[in-house]
């Protein structure tokens, strides 16, 4: 076998693993709306990234500097790779995600902090002795359900599940932050359990007696 034929065998190869990739086998994706900018690179996409970064005017100066830099290089070949040049201009240099409105409720916040903010001090009790039967809405008691499947059977959340979220409003990126922020706090409690961590008496009292002014 011929290098070349060798170096054809292993692009194919890497090209193939790239598709398996890029379509994830397991069929699971999050669609996730994104905001971009503008498609290509120059300077002014450095100055767009460098504002929505908020970044202090040394920084611009030291990120344009590096990119006249960068403009004076060449691609390098000593790879041998049979790849097309790539066209810097057709690719976009800025994502994020989208940030949603600003909630009117507070139906998707921790119970604690329900206690603390939303005036109802017996929230949190009501939530840790039976939250099925605690003074919530039926969005929370939705959000609830969800967040203790994951906590206590995670390997048996399903397409049902999701779609009982679905049916109050939630969407897929909701859902993925009340996992997140279930197993957050199962990490955090077990470390806190495990060492010995309780909240301080002025935790125990947020929410329950009026400020002291």
């Amino acid at each position: 076998m011929s290098e070349d034929t060798g170096i054809e065998i292993k692009d194919q190869a890497a090209r193939d693993a790239a598709a398996r990739v890029a379509d994830y086998e397991h069929g699971w994706s999050s669609d996730i709306e994104q905001e971009y900018g503008p498609k290509g690179l120059s300077e002014d996409t450095v100055r767009y990234i460098s504002a929505k970064k908020d970044e202090p005017e040394w920084m611009l100066e030291w990120r344009l500097k590096a990119y006249r830099h960068w403009l004076t290089m060449e691609t390098p070949d000593w790879a041998k790779l049979s790849i097309p040049p790539i066209d810097y201009q057709e690719a976009y240099y800025w994502a994020a995600p989208k940030v949603k409105p600003k909630l009117g409720s507070l139906d998707e916040v921790d119970p604690e902090i329900l206690r603390i903010y939303e005036k109802k001090p017996l929230v949190a009790d009501q939530v840790a002795i039976n939250w099925r039967k605690a003074d919530i809405t039926l969005r929370q008691r939705a959000m609830l359900a969800f967040a203790m499947k994951v906590c206590q059977r995670s390997s048996e959340v399903d397409d049902a599940d999701f779609a009982a979220l679905r049916e109050h409003g939630f969407d897929e990126e909701d859902a993925w932050d009340i996992a997140a922020i279930t197993a957050f706090f199962g990490m955090s409690n077990r470390l806190a359990n495990a060492t010995g961590m309780k909240p301080n008496d002025e935790f125990y009292l947020m929410g329950r007696v009026p400020k002291v002014k």
